[in-house]
């Protein structure tokens, strides 16, 4: 069937149907950041971006986060009440508060951790740590390079 075919009433009937009918909606939020882009690429005719599977990748990783933000900071603030992380910072700016682990609760939290995921993926979580370098001292990561050949 070609929508383009058909008048507009029902048109709008079928794609209606068609961006509903699978996949929580990502038909229906990769319609929109199609209805997007073509907007985009209206209004300015020397935007570059084009419209290939990384940058809807990209469109749908800004909904999700989005829609994440309350639902995760609700819960690092729920482990800030029961002692699992300690909650420091402005509370007026909460994008800036840190969450930090209450070391005394290391052991429990890998055991808790090992029965939801496993052992084995906490202890490939552990062995990864290692490849993390501070992003403000570039050196210091060479200098770690070095010394593990």
């Amino acid at each position: 069937m070609n929508v383009k075919e058909l008048s507009f009433e029902r048109q709008v009937k079928y794609l209606a149907d068609f961006l509903k009918s699978e996949d929580s909606f990502l038909r229906a939020y990769m319609a929109l950041f199609s209805f997007r882009h073509n907007l985009i690429s209206r209004h300015n005719r020397d935007y570059s971006m084009k419209p290939v599977l990384r940058w809807y990748l990209g469109q749908l990783a800004k909904v999700y986060i989005k829609n994440q933000f309350r639902k995760v900071q609700a819960s690092l603030e729920k482990m800030s009440v029961i002692g699992l992380v300690r909650a420091t910072g402005d509370k007026e700016k909460p994008n800036f508060i840190e969450y930090r682990l209450d070391d005394s609760l290391f052991p429990a939290l890998q055991s808790a951790l090992e029965q939801i995921f496993s052992k084995e993926f906490v202890d490939s979580v552990i062995a990864g740590v290692k490849f993390y370098r501070n992003p403000e001292n570039r050196e210091s990561g060479k200098e770690l390079r070095k010394y593990e050949r």
